[in-house]
């Protein structure tokens, strides 16, 4: 039990088997992933992108890939050796990543304010939607996740007292971090922050801490470094094609982060506002019906001051850094939604933080019960709504998004085609990274799958491969070029591999040429 447990009044026996601890926690999130992952595997017709993208990467395992790091790619990899390679495995891949750092998230909130609160704050984040409509997406935003939440619970067990594991978790996890996203930088600079706010400046121990850290994080980063400098930058390069520079007006910017902001805390989270909003509501309601004053259950006692300000920093700077970014201080940055994804349950605390005295009713008897009852009704509501908008559900609500992408029907109808103009199976489909990859994993000979025909993004495939293999290329189109068949709508394939491979849908303006990724 935590100081915060001793300090609170105790909770009826009926009540206090609603409180989370070790046994209980597990069992939420075991029967939360397999509700959900039923769910979405049973829905869509096609996998994440993400997910095909990590699929397609792992033929080749490297210590860096043209649009990102290599540690999610190598996950999967050693996952491989243990269960069958596809869409599953990435979808429980993706899942334990997302939970993983939701079971750190309780355990850090648990230190700070006690199981009760941590309890509610926890059902309440599992409420957003990046972490359950998304439970089955295997990305590099997703395994930052654990990676972040390691470096928010070690912070502050450094808070309360000195540790060398702990500085050298810090450096494992920043290191890990770095091989998954550059982004995780922004908890290095939080960890700075806070280095110098308790002022362990002052403090040989922490000063030669922060420098392990430093050290153990550079020597697992350092290989993807010297990987960059022998392929000329290019995730950076990709970062700059697709995010960086882009030619906005300062009232565009304004508007574009606003929209973004707005997004993260009205949108993704409303869920688990209306998770906490219900429960305070509830036990505000029956303190006053009772009489009786909430007891506050009070963080550790040896910082009685910094909790508040703990909450702040890991809830809202990383969320305003990217901000200013997008505002375009520095660099012009065009904002990602999924973005926030692995910092944007820490910001549910941080807003409670912000008036203090809502944990005094989030730890009451009436909380707990109102948490759960809230909890499952917008977790009901949720996987109703996502069945309803999915090819599983209502026609007349169809999203247009990638799950409908009919990849099974468009492989079967392709393949036999291209099979009997090859003389054989194909051996490599070229083309864009979602269509070709979605088509090879629908194929029983799961052709390689050559990006956008170009071989510097596709290390998988060798020189003399590319000379001897059976190919085709799959491509938008208008008019079919010679040689080509239609594929489908707007999309067409013939043999061999060219520049074709490299369009975009909009290179060719045919509306219907691609089904919305959405915003993976």
């Amino acid at each position: 039990m935590t100081v915060a447990d001793a300090k609170a009044r105790p909770l009826p026996a009926g009540d206090e088997a609603l409180v989370l601890n070790e046994s209980r926690l597990p069992l939420l999130l075991g029967l939360y992933a397999a509700a959900w992952l039923l769910l979405l595997a049973w829905c869509a017709r096609t996998p994440p992108f993400d997910d095909i993208e990590q699929l397609v990467w792992v033929h080749s395992l490297e210590w860096g890939y043209f649009k990102h790091p290599p540690l999610p790619t190598w996950i999967l990899a050693g996952a491989s050796l243990i269960a069958p390679q596809g869409p599953p495995l990435t979808y429980v891949l993706g899942a334990f990543s997302i939970l993983g750092a939701h079971a750190i998230f309780w355990y850090v909130l648990r230190a700070v304010h006690g199981r009760r609160i941590a309890t509610v704050l926890l059902l309440a984040s599992l409420c957003i939607t990046l972490y359950n409509q998304r439970l089955h997406y295997f990305n590099h935003n997703v395994v930052m996740m654990p990676a972040i939440a390691v470096c928010v619970a070690m912070t502050w067990r450094l808070t309360l007292r000195h540790s060398w594991g702990a500085w050298a978790a810090i450096g494992v996890a920043m290191g890990l971090g770095m091989l998954t996203k550059y982004q995780v930088a922004l908890a290095g600079i939080c960890i700075g922050l806070w280095w110098l706010r308790m002022r362990w400046w002052r403090e040989p121990a922490h000063v030669k801490g922060l420098l392990l850290a430093v050290l153990i994080a550079c020597m697992i980063f350092l290989p993807h470094v010297l990987w960059l400098i022998h392929h000329d930058w290019a995730p950076l390069h990709y970062a700059e094609k697709t995010s960086l520079g882009i030619g906005l007006s300062p009232a565009e910017r304004v508007r574009a982060s606003v929209e973004w902001l707005a997004d993260w805390l009205l949108n993704r989270s409303m869920p688990a506002w209306m998770v906490v909003g219900a429960t305070l509501a509830w036990a505000s309601r029956r303190a006053k019906a009772s009489g009786a004053e909430p007891v506050l259950p009070e963080p550790a006692p040896e910082v009685p001051a910094v909790w508040r300000e703990f909450w702040l920093l890991w809830g809202f700077v990383p969320m305003l850094l990217m901000m200013g970014l997008g505002l375009g201080l520095g660099m012009g940055v065009e904002l990602q939604k999924h973005w926030g994804t692995a910092f944007m349950l820490w910001t549910l605390p941080a807003m409670l933080a912000l008036k203090p005295k809502t944990f005094t009713f989030l730890g009451t008897s009436a909380a707990q019960r109102a948490a759960w009852v809230a909890f499952c009704v917008i977790q009901g509501l949720t996987l109703v709504q996502f069945w309803a908008t999915s090819p599983k559900g209502l026609s007349s609500l169809n999203t247009g998004h990638w799950q409908y992408f009919p990849s099974q029907e468009l492989a079967d109808q392709l393949a036999p085609k291209a099979r009997a103009a090859l003389g054989g199976p194909i051996d490599i489909i070229s083309g864009r990274s979602a269509i070709a990859g979605a088509l090879s994993l629908r194929m029983p000979e799961h052709p390689k799958v050559l990006i956008n025909g170009d071989p510097s993004t596709s290390p998988w495939i060798s020189a003399e491969e590319l000379k001897n293999a059976r190919i085709i290329e799959v491509f938008p189109a208008e008019e079919l070029p010679p040689g080509a068949q239609w594929a489908w709508p707007g999309w067409a394939w013939r043999l061999g591999w060219s520049p074709l491979s490299r369009l975009q849908p909009q290179d060719v303006r045919s509306p219907q040429s691609e089904p919305a990724h959405g915003d993976h």
